[in-house]
């Protein structure tokens, strides 16, 4: 079942962003593609497992996220997800493309973004600071726990 939904997933993000990419020159589509619903499902992935472990702080293994994660998901980037002041921030390398895909895929949430000075860009209507050492660039989740 999981295997069916993953599927699913991909589907929707190649057919949902494949028309906004088109104008792009990110070299590879469907590779940006691909790392943008990678990103996606291993936050979705964190998001279920603080919701059932409320009391969770500091940094989230990857290998605890196995069980909310599709049947084999392999991450293809190195994704972090830690909690701090019970904020989850989910975050890794990727490129510019990669993170507009990411956002345009989840309808351009100020919760997700690229960290530029310590806080997320886009900007909200409030700036959202980040911890000192997610380096800028990366592309960011966040959410309170």
């Amino acid at each position: 079942m999981r295997s069916v939904l993953l599927i699913l997933l991909v589907t929707a993000i190649f057919s949902s962003l494949s028309t906004s990419l088109k104008t792009q020159d990110s070299g590879d589509n469907a590779a940006t593609l691909a790392i943008a619903a990678n990103f996606l499902t291993f936050r979705s992935a964190a998001l279920k497992y603080i919701s059932k472990h409320p009391g969770a702080s500091g940094e989230i293994p990857s290998s605890s996220l196995s069980e909310y994660l599709p049947l084999g998901f392999s991450p293809r980037r190195p994704w972090k997800a830690t909690v701090i002041s019970k904020i989850l921030y989910v975050w890794g390398n990727a490129n510019s493309y990669e993170i507009s895909a990411a956002r345009d895929f989840a309808h351009n949430p100020f919760s997700i973004g690229t960290v530029k000075n310590g806080i997320i860009f886009p900007n909200a209507p409030l700036p959202i600071a980040v911890p000192a050492n997610i380096p800028d660039g990366s592309i960011i989740g966040v959410s309170g726990v």
